[in-house]
């Protein structure tokens, strides 16, 4: 029997391996390795590195990580939002995991596709890690399912031409904040609105 335990292929500070599962990916099969943050340490502000006062809330996102051999490695992460006494803010605690904010991929993954653009191009990359484009795709339609249309006022309709062939995309904005409503493919307008 061996003593082989996949917790040592995991060892970010501050987080406690809680479990894995395997699942299928559109283009594979793949594992989820789930971490909590490990309650033994005292969160910090990954700002400042101050120690945080309290938690404020807790939320969940998916990273991609370094494969496990042929198995494409999803981390579904627990982290907690907390009070920073010194910035004065809520911020997203510190785990050595990944950059709070950034791209859905481990530090460590970040790493290793900076070191493999030094030696293929950015398309070949690409090619090799198509899965980072789908994960990132699935968070951002997660993200942005649910848009508020909560005090919009005035809106702006516009036409943005992309690729060749004279293909565009309908953008309608509002006006007041240049936020982006609304996206679809060619000239059409979104459902339920109506032209005079």
């Amino acid at each position: 029997m061996s003593n082989i335990s996949i917790t040592s292929l995991f060892p970010f500070r501050r987080l406690k391996f809680i479990g894995s599962e395997d699942i299928d990916f559109e283009q594979g099969t793949g594992t989820v390795v789930e971490l909590r943050p490990d309650l033994r340490f005292a969160p910090i502000c990954s700002s400042c590195k101050t120690k945080g006062v309290g938690k404020h809330s807790n939320h969940q996102r998916f990273l991609r990580d370094l494969s496990l051999g042929p198995h494409k490695t999803l981390i579904h992460l627990h982290y907690r939002k907390i009070k920073c006494p010194h910035c004065g803010q809520i911020v997203v605690e510190e785990l050595d995991i990944a950059e709070p904010g950034g791209p859905r991929v481990t530090r460590r993954l970040a790493v290793y596709i900076q070191e493999l653009c030094k030696l293929m191009t950015v398309k070949d990359v690409a090619e090799h890690l198509k899965t980072v484009k789908e994960i990132d795709k699935q968070g951002l339609k997660q993200e942005f399912a649910h848009i508020d249309y909560n005090g919009l006022r005035y809106l702006a309709v516009d036409e943005i031409p992309y690729g060749k062939h004279h293909r565009y995309l309908t953008t309608v904005i509002d006006f007041e904040t240049g936020r982006i409503v609304w996206v679809g493919k060619d000239r059409i307008l979104p459902p339920g609105c109506h032209c005079l």
